[in-house]
């Protein structure tokens, strides 16, 4: 099951990257200049950040520099310790 996960996290990436490339032909739109550049660097983030997912594949966990499962998260804490 990891493993599709893995698969689909990839082809959703790949994907995005693609679509986001398509951004940087000019004959592919007409938008103003802002607008495009916030599309872009938007799926320019998605895809630097989605290689997150690919680090925590490689650990077989779900974080990345801390233990898995564990650690201090508002919605692990005692309702008087919040």
């Amino acid at each position: 099951m990891f493993s599709v996960m893995a698969n689909a996290a990839t082809i959703a990436t790949q994907a995005m990257a693609y679509a986001g490339l398509k951004f940087f032909y000019p004959a592919f739109y007409s938008a103003a200049d802002y607008y495009l550049w916030a599309i872009r660097w938007g799926f320019v983030v998605f895809v630097i950040f989605a290689f997150q997912g690919f680090a925590m594949g490689a650990n077989l966990a779900h974080t990345v520099g801390a233990l898995d499962g564990g650690g201090h998260s508002f919605f692990q804490l005692e309702p008087e310790q919040r």
